[in-house]
């Protein structure tokens, strides 16, 4: 069942391979709606020493808009105020950091790590340092804030600030991204993102510190402390009937420097791609 969950959360954590966000543009009464599949191949990488990717062929994604209020995969969304090109919106977004130290491998990759550092490790005589890690599980969080809109026919400016309303890590997120799609011929089209997120201390610590509780006697403590994650993105779709498209995406993120001392990561660099066909039901 777990596997299963995180297979889902994975599918909506990649997002860019459908039609690009339409907040604020959904103002009529009626209900509006739309449910997708992806089915290729793809794949999240775990940068996690020794981790095994995630391999990805169904990716689920819904839509739903009525009136000012909208709903897209685990997201929501409320039009407070719009004027011209310039939207702000009340939104809740699910958070997906916690994918990247996945319980299952974090206790190996901290392992791996610190055996591969050149730091006094503290052990007592004849206990291994495998016995003495006790790295705890770090849950997924959901999160609520105000997401200011610039949009123009091939250009749009984003700016998030989402606090955690999940009571998991009481940290925020700030998230600034610029993104252009165009439309080649009546059948292709690109879009290109680029952006960052800027963690407080709070919600990178409890992601990415080596906290007192991960080890018996405290061997090894790190807090990073407030980072960014840059991010870009690309993704084209061609249509090929009223139904079906074929897609392409790719999505990576660049884990700050600081978060290399947690001795958790063997890159710094994190991809999430797929390709294949979408069907609109």
């Amino acid at each position: 069942m777990k596997k299963y969950l995180q297979a889902t959360l994975l599918a909506c954590a990649i997002s860019g391979f459908a039609a690009a966000s339409e907040s604020g543009e959904h103002t009529g009464p009626q209900l509006q709606s739309r449910v997708m599949l992806g089915i290729g191949y793809g794949r999240f990488e775990n940068p996690l020493h020794d981790g095994d990717d995630t391999m990805l062929k169904l990716l689920p994604r819904w839509q739903f808009y009525y009136g000012k209020f909208y709903a897209e995969n685990l997201d929501l969304g409320l039009n407070l105020y719009q004027h011209g090109a310039f939207a702000l919106d009340l939104t809740t977004k699910q958070s997906f950091d916690a994918l990247l130290v996945r319980q299952k491998g974090l206790k190996p990759a901290l392992l791996r790590g610190l055996l591969g550092s050149n730091l006094p490790i503290p052990s007592p005589f004849g206990v291994s340092l495998d016995t003495m890690l006790t790295p705890q599980q770090r849950h997924f969080s959901y999160l609520g804030g105000l997401t200011a809109y610039y949009q123009t026919e091939q250009w749009q400016l984003k700016s998030a600030l989402h606090q955690d309303i999940s009571q998991v890590h009481h940290g925020h997120e700030w998230l600034n991204e610029i993104s252009f799609q165009q439309q080649l011929n009546a059948d292709l089209g690109v879009q290109l993102g680029v952006g960052w997120r800027r963690l407080s201390s709070d919600y990178s610590n409890y992601y990415f510190a080596v906290k007192p509780q991960d080890s018996k006697g405290q061997l090894y403590l790190y807090a990073p402390g407030e980072g960014a994650i840059r991010f870009f993105k690309v993704a084209a779709g061609a249509t090929l009937t009223p139904q079906l498209s074929l897609v392409v995406n790719w999505n990576r993120q660049f884990l700050p420097e600081l978060y290399a001392r947690n001795y958790f990561f063997h890159t710094r660099i994190q991809d999430t791609w797929f390709t294949g066909f979408l069907y609109q039901f």
